[in-house]
This record gives structure tokens, C-alpha cells and sequence, in this order.
């Protein structure tokens, strides 16, 4: 089978909800149109056993050239001199014995780098035309047919919701209105135009007949006495009685034949009319408990929504308490940090204030006592301390010089407390602004706990709206297979009432077939009937006729014969 063909076996006509009909795959174009099955008609391993095949066949002619070689060396003990003899041609041959293996070797190589190319070539090609075969013919998805499905469907579920019950009492009324009228009229023409077309000729003998029996009563008439007219009448009445009786007696058998098969008939259509609104009211009552079914599965889908959502406002709000705890608890320890860090500069201050007082203090205490010593000395000192004095007078310098150091130490040291203040100063607005900094970072840490929290509810929508998105997605695959288990009920049923219905219209059919067969063979057996008795009347009536005109002539004769005789006898009595 050609690729086109299976293309052509593989593409289906279907047409969109939007009227427009084109043709789809209904597998994928690998599936149709597989590579093993385009590369079929090449003979794939013949080429891939070629390398092999000339390798082999090089080796082979090497080592026949060997073994014809080989054939030419002996050996032979007796000669001593060159006991082996050939071994000089095998020797200058064996470059040209290889040869043929070497030539077969990379004949094999260069057709193998060429096979694989092609194949490349080949592979590239199936490529290029699996695109544009999905390009020009689009796979029809399962996806998109259940999604037409479920659109038709829901059609096809509002159209259906407006079937009831009252399209038996409409499919009644239609019938009565339209069908039986007609059906009436039309029996009652052909009833009217086949009994006038069959009893004309019979009427009219009989109108003849009676014509002719009505000149003769006249005739008669004329002639009979008052005796015969008694008889005469009592003949006629029961002539009249017979023929009264016999149409009677057609016109009921006409008339229970009509009825019986009418009767028969709308029977039947009344029964299968019945039947009919007990399917219809049978399918109201499954349309009905499918449309609980789906109300109920909505309820539901309500319900467990509505729950998915408590349960997500409620992991909202442990996650927002947590995350307020820990927002707390960060707030507390920064707090915590920031009066220690405090407290230490401060103590840090305090000693260094301390310590440099201290060092002050000591200093003067030092040079008091000094002092003191020096005024307190004994006599004895005296002379030691004039001494002194002098080498003090001597160092004076030094002492001044000392002394402006201690004066440029106590200066430094009061710019160094200056500059502690200042540093202090300068610390505690770097509190104040640590103090801001600590506010801001607590506006920061309650923006970033809003941050926070905003990110966790939006990350806890998005995993509720994936999980509503997952569950929306099962219950659309569960309605999908719904509507289409719905579907499939819905062609069982109409493909059910299409043959109910059919089996209706062929039972009315056959119905009115057999009623027309029916009223055709009554009418012919009336007919038949009619044209046997009518004539058999009218000959018998005719007969009749004749014998009494017989009689009457015969009984005339006879009263004439009788006059005569009573006249002659008269005559004779006055002669």
C-alpha cells in the first residue's frame, strides 16, 4: 500500500459545531505514516550486509592468493644448499596478495560513510513530510471531539428539556385534525365513488324492473275488479317487504364490515398511539432523573468547593499567625539587641569616663602627696632637699617643661572628654537614628510580613487555583465522560424511538393497507353479492311478474268466460 493510501485510509471527514467540514487524522502522522514503513521498498539490510560482503570477499581473494602462493613452496631434506624452494615468490607477492583485502577495506568504509549520508538524507526528508502532512492535514484530538460533544450536548440538553409529555396529546390532535379527516374524506369518496361505480348498473336494471313492474301494476290496474286489487296489494307488500329486508340485511353487513375493520384499525392506532406516549413519558422520566443526576453532581461540585475554600481560609489564617509570630518574634529580638547594643555602649562610655577620672584623680593625688612630703621632711632632710632644690632648681626646666606637658596632657585630656561628649552626643543621636532605623526596620518587617503574607495567600490561591484547576479539570473529564455515557443513552434512546416510531408508521402503514385491503374486499364482496342477488331478485321479480300477468290474464279470461256465460245464460232465461 502506497503512503498516499494510507493517508487517504487514515483521514476522516468531520465537521466543526460552526458548519465547516474538513478532513483530520484520527492518529498521529507517525502512527499513519511510520518510518519502517517508507523505507520498506529500500532494501535496508542487502546495503547495511554490503561492507561485510566486500570485506569478506577481499579477505577471501587474499587468502586464496596466499593458498595458490603457498602451493608453489616445498621443502625437501636432501638439499641442503636451499632446502625450501618458492619461498622467494610467496615473499615478493605477499604486498599484492594484500591488496585485495585493502581495496575491499576501504571500499567497505567509504560505502559505509555514504549509506549512513543517505540514510541522514532519508531521515530528513520523512521529517520534512511528516511536517507538511501535519501541516495539510491536522490531527483530529480526542480533546476536541469531546469538547464538540459537550457543546452539542448541552444543544441538544436544551432542546431535549422542552420534549413533555404533551407531544403525544399534539401528535393526537395533529392526527385528528389532519390524518382522520382526510382519511374520512377520502374513504368516504372512495366508499361513495366505488359503490356508486359498482351498484350503477345493478340500480339501474332494478329502476328498469321496477319500471317496467310499474307499467304492468298499471296496466293492470286498468284492467283488475275490485276483488284482485286486495291480492294484488298484499303481493306488493310482500315484495316490498322481501326487498326491504334483503337491503337491510346488505346495508348492516356493509356496515358491521366498515366498522369492524375501522374499528379494528383505530384500535390499533389508538394502541400503538398508547405505546408511543409511554415511550415518550418513559424517556421525560429518564430525561428528568439525568437532569437530578447533573443538579445533584453541581451540588456537590458546590459543596466541595465551598469547603476547599473554608479550608484554605483557614490554613490563611494559621499561616497569618504564624507568620505573625515570627514577625513578633523578629521585632522582639531586634528590640532586645538594639538596648543591649545600648546598654554596652553605654557602659563601654561610662568606664572610659571612669577610668580617665581616675587617672586624673591619681595624678593630682600624687603630686599632693609629693608636695606634702616635701614640707613635712625633717631637718635632716634639709640639706638633702636644698640639695635637692638645687637639683631641682637644676631641673626646673625640666619640671616646667613637664609641667606644660602635664598642662598640653590636661588640655588634651579635656579635649578628649570634650570629644567623649561630642562622641556621646554624636552616639546618641546614632541611637535616635538607630532608634529610627529600628522603627523603619519594623515598618519594613510589618511590609514585609504584609508582603509576606499577601505572597503566601497569593502562593495558597494559586495552590487552591491549581487545585481547583485540577479538580475543575477532573470533574470536566468526569462530565465529559457523563455527557458522553449521556450521549450514548440518548442515541440508544432516539435510535429506539426512531424504531418504535418506524416500527409505528410501518405498523400504520400495514394498518392502513390492510383497512383499505379490507374496505376493497368488502366492497367487492358487496358488489359480488349484489350483482348475485339483485339480478336473481330482479329475474325472480320479473318471473313473479309473469306468472301473476299470467294469472291475472288466465283469472281476466276466466271472469270474462264467466260474464259470457252469465249473459248468455241471461239471454237464454229472457228467450
Amino acid at each position: 500500500m502506497a503512503w498516499w493510501q494510507r493517508c487517504e485510509d487514515a483521514a476522516e471527514a468531520y465537521e466543526g459545531l460552526d458548519g465547516h467540514e474538513g478532513y483530520f487524522l484520527t492518529d498521529p502522522p507517525t502512527e499513519v505514516l511510520p518510518f519502517e514503513t517508507v523505507m520498506a521498498s529500500i532494501a535496508r539490510d542487502f546495503y547495511r550486509s554490503l561492507p561485510g560482503v566486500l570485506t569478506g570477499a577481499g579477505l577471501f581473494l587474499t587468502f586464496v592468493s596466499i593458498l595458490s602462493a603457498l602451493h608453489g613452496v616445498h621443502y625437501d631434506k636432501a638439499n641442503a644448499v636451499e632446502p625450501i624452494t618458492g619461498i622467494d615468490i610467496l615473499i615478493n607477492g605477499l604486498s599484492g596478495k594484500f591488496l585485495s583485502s585493502v581495496v575491499a577495506l576501504l571500499c567497505s568504509i567509504l560505502f559505509t560513510f555514504f549509506e549512513h549520508s543517505q540514510s541522514a538524507r532519508a531521515r530528513k526528508a520523512y521529517a520534512d513530510t511528516i511536517s507538511t502532512l501535519r501541516a495539510v492535514i491536522p490531527r483530529l484530538t480526542t480533546a476536541r471531539i469531546l469538547l464538540d460533544i459537550r457543546k452539542s450536548s448541552e444543544d441538544a440538553s436544551v432542546e431535549v428539556k422542552h420534549i413533555s409529555s404533551d407531544v403525544v396529546a399534539r401528535f393526537t390532535d395533529a392526527l385528528n385534525d389532519q390524518v382522520v379527516p382526510q382519511l374520512a374524506i377520502s374513504m368516504a369518496s372512495g366508499v361513495a365513488g366505488a359503490f356508486q361505480q359498482q351498484l350503477s348498473p345493478t340500480l339501474d336494471r332494478m329502476t328498469g324492473s321496477l319500471d317496467t313492474l310499474q307499467g304492468a301494476i298499471v296496466g293492470l290496474e286498468a284492467q283488475k275488479q275490485s276483488s284482485v286489487t286486495g291480492e294484488f296489494e298484499r303481493l306488493l307488500h310482500g315484495l316490498e317487504r322481501s326487498m326491504t329486508d334483503a337491503l337491510g340485511k346488505m346495508a348492516s353487513g356493509f356496515q358491521d364490515a366498515l366498522s369492524g375493520s375501522a374499528r379494528h384499525e383505530f384500535t390499533n392506532m389508538q394502541a400503538t398511539l398508547e405505546a408511543t406516549r409511554g415511550m415518550l413519558s418513559a424517556m421525560n422520566d429518564q430525561f428528568g432523573a439525568t437532569q437530578a443526576s447533573f443538579n445533584g453532581v453541581i451540588a456537590r461540585a458546590e459543596e466541595t468547593t465551598m469547603q476547599q475554600v473554608a479550608a484554605g481560609r483557614e490554613q490563611t489564617e494559621q499561616l497569618h499567625q504564624v507568620m505573625r509570630g515570627v514577625l513578633a518574634s523578629i521585632t522582639s529580638g531586634t528590640a532586645d539587641n538594639m538596648q543591649t547594643l545600648r546598654d554596652q555602649l553605654k557602659e563601654t562610655i561610662d568606664q572610659l569616663v571612669s577610668q580617665v577620672e581616675l587617672h586624673t584623680r591619681s595624678s593630682q593625688d600624687s603630686a599632693s602627696t609629693l608636695l606634702g612630703q616635701a614640707a613635712s621632711s625633717s631637718q635632716a632632710m634639709t640639706d638633702r632637699l636644698e640639695g635637692v632644690l638645687n637639683s631641682l632648681q637644676d631641673r626646673s626646666s625640666d619640671f616646667e617643661h613637664a609641667s606644660q606637658q602635664l598642662t598640653a596632657a590636661q588640655g588634651f585630656i579635656s579635649a578628649l572628654l570634650q570629644q567623649n561628649g561630642t562622641a556621646l552626643q554624636q552616639l546618641g543621636a546614632a541611637s535616635a537614628e538607630v532608634r529610627g532605623y529600628t522603627a523603619d526596620l519594623r515598618a519594613q518587617a510589618q511590609s514585609l510580613g504584609t508582603v509576606v503574607s499577601g505572597q503566601v495567600s497569593v502562593a495558597d490561591r494559586l495552590s487552591g487555583a491549581a487545585t481547583k484547576v485540577q479538580e475543575a479539570l477532573n470533574d470536566q473529564e468526569a462530565r465529559l465522560n457523563r455527557y458522553a455515557s449521556s450521549l450514548q443513552q440518548f442515541e440508544k434512546v432516539m435510535e429506539d424511538l426512531d424504531k418504535r416510531i418506524a416500527a409505528v408508521l410501518q405498523e400504520f402503514g400495514r394498518g392502513f393497507n390492510d383497512y383499505q385491503a379490507s374496505v376493497s374486499k368488502n366492497f367487492d364482496s358487496i358488489v359480488k353479492i349484489a350483482n348475485e342477488l339483485i339480478p336473481r331478485a330482479s329475474t325472480g321479480l320479473e318471473t313473479r311478474v309473469a306468472e301473476f300477468t299470467e294469472q291475472m290474464t288466465g283469472f281476466t279470461e276466466a271472469i270474462q268466460d264467466e260474464i259470457k256465460k252469465v249473459k248468455g245464460a241471461g239471454d237464454g232465461r229472457v228467450r
